[in-house]
């Protein structure tokens, strides 16, 4: 069989050839319930290969009296910066477990301390229910009640959250107290390439 896309690795064919035969029709004609179930089926299929020495810890934090699940992977030796990993979807799909094997990957490759959140999704929940609830968990780490001690923070997004985290930027300034943490957000948009702003001139460094 010829490869999907002429200049895709080949070890992404796999993938690209499993989203195919789990979305035969057009994937705006579903139902969004339809559409996240087909996903995380994908997802459970695929469960995630810890890298060597790498550790996980999940818990919950409470935003508006709704708990708010978040699942830290912590390689071996990590120093004191983390990411705060909010995954896209259109803020409508997506999950903590479907993005298990991708931030596994990004804390074992960076040395980073990375956190995912599930946040909640529309249309259940309309705007801005899940930003805020990204932002309680930026607070959080960059100095509120946490498990994992203080933390420079890069808060690395799907496409929808790191577009809506670059629009308020007086807000997240304010909510998350910038000018004493060094913070930044990078994004990782539809066309693949990255986009980043920085609330601070410097990218956090990694401290081993």
């Amino acid at each position: 069989m010829a490869a999907p896309y002429p200049d895709l690795h080949p070890e992404l064919w796999e993938i690209v050839r499993g989203l195919d035969a789990a979305f035969p029709e057009p994937q705006e004609s579903l139902p969004v319930g339809v559409f996240r179930d087909r996903l995380e089926e994908l997802a459970a299929k695929a469960p995630m290969i810890p890298p060597d020495g790498l550790e996980t810890l999940d818990w919950v934090m409470e935003v508006a009296k709704r708990p708010v699940r978040l699942r830290a992977y912590l390689p071996e030796g990590a120093g004191s910066d983390a990411m705060l990993y909010m995954h896209g979807g259109g803020w409508m799909l997506g999950s903590i477990e479907g993005h298990d094997q991708v931030c596994a990957d990004l804390a074992a490759e960076t040395g980073l301390r990375v956190v995912s959140i599930d946040y909640a999704l529309s249309p259940e929940h309309r705007y801005p229910v899940a930003l805020e609830e990204c932002l309680a968990a930026l607070t959080a780490l960059c100095g509120g009640p946490r498990p994992l001690g203080r933390c420079v923070i890069s808060g690395r997004a799907g496409t929808a959250p790191g577009e809506t985290l670059h629009w308020p930027r007086h807000s997240v300034r304010e909510t998350i107290g910038w000018h004493q943490s060094p913070v930044s957000f990078s994004y990782i948009p539809a066309r693949i390439r990255i986009a980043a702003f920085r609330l601070m001139p410097t990218m956090p460094t990694h401290h081993s």
